[in-house]
């Protein structure tokens, strides 16, 4: 073909012009294959709606075409090669980036199970503590263990069967629930327990040097199945009729932040719960904010006498907090997302820190918060989320500190920063968070966003509270603790605002 140079001298063959316009075809090509390699990864990733994905595959197909083309004259030529290489640069970073969305939407969606870590304990001084596994259990096998008869009771019996099935027999004496189980190992009156370490923190509430007083001699791992954990109306009317988040445009998720290292599938306290109810048709966000330790029925202390916190539930498994709050407020929660607040540590360091607007002034351990705007990184941001004795209405402003975070962690994902870190954080963010909502219906729900409206829509926050009390719960059913008794008129507000919402109706919070 003719090579053209725009010097009035007209067209010219020459091996210059050949060799000008094989580099650039050659750098054109290098282009296409990330362009295809980039299409198909982009293909996996469900969160990125059809119809853009058809948008951006024509428009980087068409930059291609369009720099071959500009490869028959000089001057058009050079800024071909120069786009072919500024895109085989951006296409490769995508691919990376992209790859590392999959993967961490691939770990994250889908979990349908929940992990009990079941211990059986001695005391440090008892001279079975320096055995471990088989040698532990085949001394155990020919002493009295002691076993709570309330709280992790399924998983304690998983745990005895599974001893059984590897040739060991344990006797067990059962007690009325940890804090006795406990009192009875201190005594002597057994020489282990066995125990849902899920419920340790609770235990250490009475006997604060139990993880020093006591060893570990055998683990294990229980893995079952979550439930639907449907409590709808069972304590109160529906606010809401059951209707697929995909017809009716309204969806609501439950966020649980959890406080554990490990897989964040593993039972534990949940220490946040929050409720977020998405509205497409009015463009409406509410998040709706419930204490820990509100004093409420659980699926799990249902028929027992006894109420539990809140935060008790997750103990049991993430399947329990929606059942109870499904119960709480009369609604059906469509997916959760269970978060492990431990991980954020991890998030926050990989984004450069966070700026958190902190309403008052205090200290925690060794970390000073300023009323204002405060610059954290994670270890700080976690210690100011789990804050409560300082402030006079306690776990209520943690959870508010706790929104406050995470509305500066979005702040900060929107920056410059996490383009930067973008594998990195989402590498943390797939080690720290489970949901039951698969890739397919995550799909579905970031496709009904309109880019274009987001600033038009409102978000709307409200936490509901109670007085304090001291009170015996299900969980340690002979040691009262402290608790929070919802308040009537506040709870009635919160279903208001839920019934507004599923309603299709305009909410102002007050």
């Amino acid at each position: 073909m003719a090579y053209r140079e725009d010097t009035g001298a007209g067209i010219r063959d020459n091996h210059a012009g050949k060799a000008a316009r094989t580099v650039g075809y050659i750098l054109a090509l290098i282009q296409l294959i990330l362009t295809v390699v980039f299409i198909v990864f982009m293909r996996f990733v469900p969160i990125i709606p059809d119809k853009y994905k058809l948008m951006i595959s024509v428009a980087l197909v068409l930059i291609v075409l369009i720099a071959v083309l500009m490869q028959r004259w000089l001057v058009s030529g050079i800024f071909g090669k120069i786009i072919s290489v500024i895109m085989s640069v951006i296409l490769a970073f995508g691919c990376i980036y992209v790859n590392a969305t999959y993967s961490a939407i691939d770990k994250i969606t889908g979990n349908t199970t929940k992990i009990s870590t079941v211990g059986i304990y001695v005391l440090s001084a008892d001279e079975m503590a320096s055995l471990k596994d088989e040698e532990a259990l085949a001394s155990l096998a020919s002493v009295n263990i002691g076993t709570p008869s309330n709280v992790g009771k399924e998983s304690v019996s998983a745990t005895i069967k599974h001893v059984s099935e590897s040739g060991y027999t344990l006797t067990t004496s059962e007690y009325a629930g940890m804090i006795e189980t406990a009192g009875a190992l201190y005594s002597g009156e057994v020489r282990a327990m066995i125990i849902d370490e899920s419920y340790i923190t609770l235990l250490t509430e009475t006997y604060p040097n139990f993880t020093v007083d006591t060893v570990v001699v055998y683990e294990y791992k229980v893995v079952d199945e979550l439930t639907e954990g449907d409590g709808t109306g069972s304590a109160s009317d529906n606010v809401m009729n059951t209707e697929a988040p995909a017809s009716s445009g309204i969806y609501t998720f439950y966020f649980s932040g959890v406080d554990v290292y490990g897989s964040p599938a593993e039972n534990r306290n949940s220490d946040v719960n929050i409720l977020c109810v998405v509205n497409f048709n009015t463009q409406q966000i509410l998040l709706l904010n419930t204490p820990r330790d509100f004093y409420v029925d659980t699926t799990v202390s249902l028929g027992s006498g006894l109420k539990d916190k809140l935060t008790h539930a997750g103990c049991a498994g993430v399947d329990c907090s929606v059942g109870t709050l499904e119960m709480l407020y009369g609604i059906d929660i469509n997916y959760y997302f269970k978060i492990n607040f431990t991980g954020f540590i991890d998030i926050i360091d990989k984004l450069g820190g966070v700026d958190v607007y902190s309403e008052y002034e205090f200290y925690a351990d060794e970390y000073h918060y300023v009323q204002g705007y405060n610059s954290l990184d994670g270890a700080a941001a976690l210690r100011f989320a789990r804050e409560r004795h300082s402030f006079p209405s306690g776990d209520i402003q943690r959870g508010k500190n706790q929104m406050a975070v995470i509305q500066a962690m979005i702040k900060k994902m929107a920056s410059t920063d996490m383009v930067l870190n973008y594998t990195s954080v989402v590498a943390a963010i797939s080690d720290s968070m489970v949901t039951n909502m698969s890739s397919e219906e995550m799909g579905e729900f970031v496709g009904k966003v309109d880019m274009g409206s987001l600033g038009g829509w409102s978000v709307s926050s409200f936490t509901v509270g109670g007085a304090g009390d001291t009170l015996c719960t299900y969980s340690m059913p002979n040691s009262p603790n402290y608790v929070m008794i919802p308040d009537e008129n506040l709870m009635n507000m919160a279903k208001a605002y839920l019934t507004s919402m599923y309603s299709n109706e305009t909410i102002t919070v007050q």
